[in-house]
C-alpha cells in the first residue's frame, strides 16, 4: 500500500508534513498530528485572555445600556428645558390587563418642574394612551404651560385611532374646538 503524505500550509507560511510520521502523542496522550510543530495546537486550546474578556463584556452593557436609554427616550422622554423650566416627565403606569397577561405601558406622561414651594407645575406636553384589546394606541395629545392647559389638545377615538376633537385653550380657557366625524363601529356587510 502506498504511502501518502499531507501538506497543510498555514498562514505563516510554514509547511509540515502531516502522515504516520508526524503523528506524536503529547504529554497528555492525545495524538496531535505535527501541531506542536507549529505552535497551532497552543494556540487553540489557549483560553481567552481576562482582559479580552474583561472588554467585551464591558462592550456588551454598555451597548445593552445604550439601548435601554434609546428606548426610554423614545417611549417616554428624558428630563429636558421648556420653554425656560427644566422639566422632567411625569409617568403614570397603566396595565393592558390583568396581570399574567398584561403588560405595563405608560398611560400618561405629562412633563413637570418644581417650583419654590416644592410642588409639581404642568409644564410640557401631555401624552395620554389607551387601550385596544393588548394593543397600545395614543388617547390624548395637548400642552401645559405653568400648569394651565395651552394651545392645541387633540383626542383620538382609541377603537381606530382617529381624531375625534380638537380643542384650542389659551392659559386655562377654551377659545375653540372641533369634532370630527367618528366611523361607523357596526361591521359592513357586502
Amino acid at each position: 500500500m502506498p504511502r501518502v503524505a499531507v501538506t497543510i500550509v498555514f498562514l505563516g507560511g510554514q509547511a509540515r508534513p502531516i502522515g504516520r510520521a508526524a503523528r506524536t502523542k503529547d504529554l497528555t496522550g492525545h495524538l496531535t498530528f505535527g501541531m506542536e510543530q507549529s505552535g497551532l495546537r497552543s494556540n487553540m486550546l489557549r483560553p481567552m485572555r481576562f482582559k479580552r474578556l474583561l472588554l467585551c463584556l464591558l462592550a456588551t452593557w454598555g451597548g445593552v445600556i445604550c439601548g435601554l436609554v434609546v428606548l426610554y427616550a423614545r417611549w417616554i422622554g428624558l428630563p429636558r428645558k421648556i420653554e425656560g423650566y427644566w422639566a422632567h416627565p411625569h409617568v403614570t403606569w397603566y396595565w393592558t390587563g390583568y396581570p399574567p397577561l398584561g403588560y405595563p405601558f405608560p398611560g400618561v406622561v405629562q412633563y413637570v418642574y418644581t417650583d419654590a414651594a416644592g410642588d409639581e407645575v404642568k409644564h410640557g406636553p401631555l401624552l395620554e394612551h389607551g387601550v385596544r384589546g393588548n394593543g397600545v394606541f395614543l388617547a390624548r395629545t395637548g400642552f401645559y404651560f405653568e400648569d394651565p392647559l395651552n394651545g392645541l389638545f387633540t383626542e383620538y377615538q382609541t377603537y381606530w385611532g382617529t381624531k375625534s376633537k380638537d380643542t384650542w385653550h389659551d392659559h386655562g380657557k377654551v377659545e375653540s374646538s372641533m369634532f370630527y366625524p367618528v366611523p361607523n363601529l357596526e361591521p359592513c356587510n357586502h
